[in-house]
């Protein structure tokens, strides 16, 4: 629900233009139109500043409330002359309770600053909005702080969020401090500020998360780039936290939230020991914390070998994250990829497991069931009982495998499965699939003319299947 804005060289259209619903467009833009319900609370505001010039003496001593009618700039100069669409400015006629009923019908913050463009009688009244969320979706970081600044001087009563959003690229992570700074001055209840995964390491500065002491929720996702914490900063009403990139002391965050519920957290080119060290400390606090997410995602330099790699993947499964994801680079030393054989640990409370680990092998699976696990993602690595692992997920609905090289039979059996996934890099042998409820189905093996299929899905609505034999097809 959105009205155009126009740029300060054109005029608005008349009142007779938008009761066609359509506001006049800027040059080069398209037509938007205003809702029915938003165009006769305008037509009955605009008989409503006749009415009033008429009743002002009767009611003005009634104490009933009036509509405030701010005065017209430049002797009305402005209102009289013709628009864009021909007519006169009858719209900036109407008294600022009207106004703001169109501008907060538009659908984002950016829209509603560029109505400044359209003449000095709107010049700053969506500051004058009570805005319960302010949101910048793909906004420069200029745009935002100018707005910001805007609020600051005026601010509503109270903001609920400050949801920002950065295209790429952007001078960042000066730019992107500045405005967690400017955005601490509204104490809002929610914090949102994401960068693009486009955005790269940047070695010589960090993004710092200053204190929000009235915030209950906080999502940063700073991309791959460094979070630290402001010094002797403490969030001491934040329930709810979201981390994501290169997080350089966890510990140090956590020690400052005493009220924190739920994490949700993504390491990005962090070093396996610092990661293990923060794992330390959401174990120390497992008692009242609720791990929502727990992204590792190894560096390339940093290489692991088997006892590093046991500690680190059985620490993850002590915290059992509902969502977990862990990824490495494939790895070889002197030439030789470094295969490595481990357990795989149960994670009694994940509902999502994305594993994509190059060289390794898991030879030995938990006694356990993962009796929650509902997607699960398997590829670089391989499993060596993958058919008996399936069997103790009675919940798993998603699955998806990029078969190991040592793979030669594909055997699938499972009641609750609706999506399957399955590829296979090295020449396949055989395919056993029993799934009485799958709906959806993708195959991509590479096979000679002697492969044996047996494929048993009643319910399935879509199959994507791809066979080649020379080469592997996507």
């Amino acid at each position: 629900m959105a009205a155009a804005a126009v740029p300060g060289s054109e005029r608005q259209s008349s009142l007779r233009a938008a009761r066609t619903h359509h506001v006049a467009p800027p040059a080069g833009g398209c037509r938007r139109r205003l809702p029915s319900s938003l165009l006769s609370q305008l037509n009955a505001g605009h008989a409503i500043v006749g009415r009033e010039q008429q009743q002002s003496q009767m009611e003005s001593g009634s104490g009933r409330r009036r509509f405030r009618r701010s005065p017209p700039p430049d002797g009305d100069r402005f209102r009289r002359q013709r628009g864009h669409g021909g007519g006169t400015d009858l719209i900036s006629d109407l008294p600022d309770e009207m106004l703001l009923l169109v501008l907060a019908g538009l659908s984002c913050i950016r829209t509603t600053v560029r109505t400044d463009l359209l003449s000095r009688r709107w010049r700053g009244l969506w500051t004058s909005l009570a805005h319960t969320g302010l949101v910048f979706h793909d906004v420069a970081p200029t745009t935002v702080k100018a707005a910001l600044a805007r609020f600051a001087a005026s601010p509503p009563a109270s903001v609920s969020t400050v949801d920002i959003r950065l295209p790429s690229p952007c001078d960042c992570p000066k730019q992107v401090n500045a405005l967690l700074r400017d955005a601490m001055v509204f104490s809002p209840t929610e914090l949102v500020v994401i960068l693009l995964e486009s955005f790269t390491e940047c070695p010589f500065m960090d993004i710092e998360l200053p204190c929000f002491r009235g915030t209950t929720s906080i999502e940063l996702d700073a991309a791959f780039m460094r979070i630290k914490p402001t010094p002797m900063a403490e969030f001491t009403a934040l329930e709810r936290l979201s981390l994501k990139g290169n997080i350089d002391n966890l510990g140090a965050v956590l020690d400052r939230c005493p009220c924190l519920r739920v994490l949700a957290v993504a390491f990005r080119l962090v070093d396996s020991a610092l990661v293990e060290s923060a794992l330390a400390w959401i174990q120390v606090m497992r008692h009242r914390l609720t791990v929502s997410l727990l992204d590792i995602s190894i560096p390339r330099k940093d290489i692991i070998n088997a006892a590093g790699f046991a500690s680190l993947v059985h620490a993850a499964a002590r915290i059992s994250p509902q969502e977990f994801i862990f990824s490495n680079y494939n790895q070889h030393i002197n030439g030789v990829r470094n295969i490595i054989n481990a357990h795989l640990p149960w994670f009694h409370r994940a509902t999502s497991v994305v594993l994509s680990l190059h060289n390794i092998c898991f030879t030995r699976l938990p006694e356990q069931n993962f009796s929650t696990l509902e997607m699960l993602s398997l590829s670089a690595c391989s499993i060596i009982n993958l058919p008996t692992l399936i069997t103790r997920c009675p919940r798993l609905r998603v699955l998806k495998v990029i078969a190991g090289k040592s793979t030669r039979n594909i055997t699938i059996r499972s009641t609750s499965l609706q999506e399957l996934d399955v590829r296979a890099f090295m020449e396949c042998s055989s395919i056993d699939i029993v799934t009485p409820v799958l709906k959806q189905l993708k195959l991509g093996v590479r096979a000679n003319t002697e492969l044996s299929m047996s494929i048993s899905t009643p319910m399935v609505e879509n199959i994507s299947f791809q066979r080649s034999e020379a080469f592997w097809l996507t």
